[in-house]
């Protein structure tokens, strides 16, 4: 089974307006694994290479409400 890349997960997976925020190079790398958010700190706990991390606006000001883009 190969693993869908980046731009795959992005654009055939997510809701259409998902926006990227950073890693516009890695758009071809493969997605090894995904995690969410958590609502409380640390946000992401483990984040490790080749995975994509998910998050709301609405997830992010609940843990700072100055969070903005």
């Amino acid at each position: 089974m190969t693993l869908p890349t980046v731009r795959e997960v992005w654009r055939l997976a997510l809701p259409t307006e998902t926006r990227l925020l950073a890693g516009a190079r890695g758009l071809e790398g493969r997605v090894q694994w995904a995690q969410r958010m958590a609502t409380c700190p640390p946000a992401f706990a483990d984040l490790e290479p080749y995975g994509m991390a998910f998050f709301s606006l609405a997830t992010m000001r609940q843990l700072d409400d100055r969070f903005a883009l």
